[in-house]
Protein backbone atom coordinates (compact mmCIF):
# COMPACT_ATOMS: atom_id res chain seq x y z
CA UNK A 1 0.00 0.00 0.00
CA UNK A 2 3.00 2.54 0.24
CA UNK A 3 2.57 4.99 -2.29
CA UNK A 4 -0.63 4.15 -3.26
CA UNK A 5 -1.93 7.94 -2.90
CA UNK A 6 1.02 9.00 -4.66
CA UNK A 7 -0.24 7.07 -8.11
CA UNK A 8 -3.74 8.69 -7.54
CA UNK A 9 -1.98 12.20 -7.34
CA UNK A 10 0.03 11.53 -9.86
CA UNK A 11 -2.74 10.26 -12.42
CA UNK A 12 -4.98 13.07 -11.53
CA UNK A 13 -2.09 15.46 -11.94
CA UNK A 14 -3.25 17.05 -15.96
CA UNK A 15 -4.01 20.48 -13.60
CA UNK A 16 -0.89 21.19 -11.07
CA UNK A 17 0.83 23.93 -11.11
CA UNK A 18 4.11 25.75 -9.38
CA UNK A 19 3.60 27.05 -6.37
CA UNK A 20 6.12 27.41 -3.49
CA UNK A 21 4.78 25.57 -0.39
CA UNK A 22 3.58 27.49 2.73
CA UNK A 23 6.40 27.09 5.51
CA UNK A 24 3.87 25.68 7.89
CA UNK A 25 2.82 23.10 5.35
CA UNK A 26 2.75 19.63 7.52
CA UNK A 27 6.15 17.97 5.89
CA UNK A 28 5.50 14.33 4.79
CA UNK A 29 8.99 12.56 3.61
CA UNK A 30 8.32 11.20 -0.29
CA UNK A 31 10.35 8.02 0.71
CA UNK A 32 7.91 7.07 4.31
CA UNK A 33 4.69 8.21 3.05
CA UNK A 34 1.63 5.61 2.82
CA UNK A 35 -2.05 5.49 1.60
CA UNK A 36 -2.50 6.52 5.82
CA UNK A 37 -0.83 9.86 4.49
CA UNK A 38 -4.21 10.56 1.97
CA UNK A 39 -6.16 11.41 5.30
CA UNK A 40 -4.05 14.34 5.55
CA UNK A 41 -3.10 16.04 2.23
CA UNK A 42 -6.52 18.24 2.34
CA UNK A 43 -4.89 20.26 4.68
CA UNK A 44 -2.21 21.49 2.53
CA UNK A 45 0.73 18.71 3.40
CA UNK A 46 3.77 19.09 1.52
CA UNK A 47 5.26 15.35 0.42
CA UNK A 48 8.73 16.65 -0.38
CA UNK A 49 11.75 14.56 -0.94
CA UNK A 50 13.67 15.17 2.56
CA UNK A 51 15.91 12.12 2.01
CA UNK A 52 17.61 13.96 -1.81
CA UNK A 53 16.28 10.52 -3.25
CA UNK A 54 15.89 12.45 -6.99
CA UNK A 55 19.22 13.50 -7.49
CA UNK A 56 20.10 10.27 -8.84
CA UNK A 57 17.55 11.06 -11.43
CA UNK A 58 18.37 14.52 -12.31
CA UNK A 59 20.51 15.14 -15.26
CA UNK A 60 20.36 14.46 -18.91
CA UNK A 61 20.17 10.89 -19.90
CA UNK A 62 20.86 9.47 -23.65
CA UNK A 63 20.37 6.54 -26.03
CA UNK A 64 22.61 6.61 -29.16
CA UNK A 65 22.69 3.88 -31.81
CA UNK A 66 24.12 4.70 -35.32
CA UNK A 67 21.66 7.55 -36.36
CA UNK A 68 19.31 7.30 -33.74
CA UNK A 69 19.79 9.61 -30.82
CA UNK A 70 17.21 9.81 -28.07
CA UNK A 71 17.41 11.86 -25.04
CA UNK A 72 15.69 12.66 -21.76
CA UNK A 73 16.21 15.75 -19.54
CA UNK A 74 15.32 15.52 -15.93
CA UNK A 75 14.76 18.17 -13.37
CA UNK A 76 13.72 18.30 -9.94
CA UNK A 77 10.59 20.29 -9.58
CA UNK A 78 9.55 21.28 -5.59
CA UNK A 79 6.39 22.01 -3.85
CA UNK A 80 4.23 21.21 -7.02
CA UNK A 81 0.44 22.36 -5.70
CA UNK A 82 -2.08 20.26 -6.80
CA UNK A 83 -5.47 22.09 -6.67
CA UNK A 84 -7.79 19.15 -7.59
CA UNK A 85 -11.15 18.23 -7.72
CA UNK A 86 -11.33 15.52 -10.55
CA UNK A 87 -14.84 13.88 -9.54
CA UNK A 88 -13.31 10.69 -8.00
CA UNK A 89 -12.85 12.05 -4.26
CA UNK A 90 -15.79 13.59 -1.98
CA UNK A 91 -13.03 16.44 -1.12
CA UNK A 92 -10.75 18.38 -3.56
CA UNK A 93 -7.30 17.44 -3.05
CA UNK A 94 -5.25 20.23 -1.53
CA UNK A 95 -1.35 19.19 -1.60
CA UNK A 96 2.55 20.10 -2.54
CA UNK A 97 4.46 17.27 -4.04
CA UNK A 98 8.02 17.47 -5.48
CA UNK A 99 7.73 15.68 -8.85
CA UNK A 100 10.60 14.98 -11.57
CA UNK A 101 9.26 16.46 -14.82
CA UNK A 102 11.34 15.04 -18.12
CA UNK A 103 11.64 17.10 -21.32
CA UNK A 104 12.58 14.75 -24.21
CA UNK A 105 14.21 15.15 -27.78
CA UNK A 106 14.29 12.06 -30.84
CA UNK A 107 15.77 12.43 -33.67
CA UNK A 108 16.12 9.51 -36.35
CA UNK A 109 18.37 9.49 -39.61
CA UNK A 110 18.84 12.98 -39.47
CA UNK A 111 15.73 14.17 -39.47
CA UNK A 112 14.18 15.58 -35.45
CA UNK A 113 10.94 13.31 -34.73
CA UNK A 114 10.07 15.21 -31.40
CA UNK A 115 12.00 18.02 -29.91
CA UNK A 116 10.57 18.80 -26.57
CA UNK A 117 13.40 20.74 -25.04
CA UNK A 118 11.81 23.90 -25.46
CA UNK A 119 8.49 22.74 -26.37
CA UNK A 120 5.55 24.83 -24.42
CA UNK A 121 1.85 23.47 -24.76
CA UNK A 122 -0.15 26.37 -23.93
CA UNK A 123 -3.50 24.22 -23.05
CA UNK A 124 -0.65 22.43 -20.45
CA UNK A 125 0.27 23.65 -17.15
CA UNK A 126 3.97 24.51 -17.63
CA UNK A 127 5.46 21.73 -15.46
CA UNK A 128 4.67 19.30 -17.75
CA UNK A 129 4.39 20.79 -21.29
CA UNK A 130 7.77 17.90 -21.33
CA UNK A 131 5.80 15.58 -21.43
CA UNK A 132 7.31 13.11 -18.81
CA UNK A 133 6.56 13.21 -15.06
CA UNK A 134 6.61 11.39 -12.17
CA UNK A 135 8.62 10.11 -8.95
CA UNK A 136 10.63 6.91 -8.44
CA UNK A 137 9.79 3.86 -6.80
CA UNK A 138 10.35 2.95 -2.42
CA UNK A 139 13.85 1.20 -3.33
CA UNK A 140 14.87 4.57 -5.87
CA UNK A 141 15.70 2.20 -8.73
CA UNK A 142 12.79 2.60 -10.90
CA UNK A 143 11.11 6.03 -12.13
CA UNK A 144 7.27 5.24 -12.06
CA UNK A 145 6.64 7.66 -14.84
CA UNK A 146 3.56 8.88 -17.08
CA UNK A 147 4.43 9.91 -20.66
CA UNK A 148 2.50 12.35 -23.32
CA UNK A 149 3.18 12.64 -26.73
CA UNK A 150 1.67 16.29 -27.98
CA UNK A 151 2.33 15.27 -31.62
CA UNK A 152 -0.68 13.01 -30.99
CA UNK A 153 -3.46 15.40 -30.34
CA UNK A 154 -6.55 14.96 -30.51
CA UNK A 155 -7.23 11.89 -28.49
CA UNK A 156 -5.02 9.93 -25.81
CA UNK A 157 -1.75 11.44 -26.06
CA UNK A 158 0.37 9.51 -22.92
CA UNK A 159 0.74 6.56 -20.52
CA UNK A 160 3.10 5.04 -18.21
CA UNK A 161 6.35 4.53 -17.98
CA UNK A 162 8.85 3.04 -16.97
CA UNK A 163 12.37 4.16 -16.03
CA UNK A 164 14.68 1.89 -14.27
CA UNK A 165 18.50 1.55 -13.35
CA UNK A 166 20.00 -1.57 -14.44
CA UNK A 167 21.52 -3.87 -11.89
CA UNK A 168 24.32 -1.81 -9.99
CA UNK A 169 24.51 1.11 -11.97
CA UNK A 170 23.41 4.69 -10.93
CA UNK A 171 24.04 6.22 -14.98
CA UNK A 172 22.64 3.47 -16.93
CA UNK A 173 18.53 3.07 -17.28
CA UNK A 174 16.35 1.06 -19.39
CA UNK A 175 13.57 3.54 -21.17
CA UNK A 176 10.40 1.46 -21.75
CA UNK A 177 6.36 1.48 -22.27
CA UNK A 178 3.68 -0.48 -20.19
CA UNK A 179 3.44 -3.54 -23.11
CA UNK A 180 0.03 -3.52 -22.37
CA UNK A 181 -0.98 0.59 -22.64
CA UNK A 182 1.73 1.30 -25.65
CA UNK A 183 -0.10 3.55 -28.14
CA UNK A 184 2.57 3.13 -30.70
CA UNK A 185 4.51 6.56 -29.63
CA UNK A 186 7.00 7.86 -31.90
CA UNK A 187 10.45 7.47 -29.30
CA UNK A 188 12.00 4.38 -28.84
CA UNK A 189 11.09 1.73 -26.40
CA UNK A 190 12.77 -0.66 -24.42
CA UNK A 191 16.43 1.22 -25.09
CA UNK A 192 19.40 1.48 -21.89
CA UNK A 193 20.02 5.21 -21.63
CA UNK A 194 23.22 6.91 -20.12
CA UNK A 195 23.55 9.20 -17.75
CA UNK A 196 25.79 12.10 -19.18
Amino acid sequence: MKNIFLILIVSFSFSFCKAQAPVNAPIISLSTATSDSFKIINNGAYFKDVDNRYAQWVGTWQYQNGNTLFKIVIEKVEGVYFPLNSGHFINPITCYVDLLVGKYYYEKDGIVISNHLTYIDPKTAPLICGGIYGYPNIENVKLNLLYREFEKRPGLTGGPANFSLLSGSTTQAKWEFDSSMKRNYSVPDNVILTKL
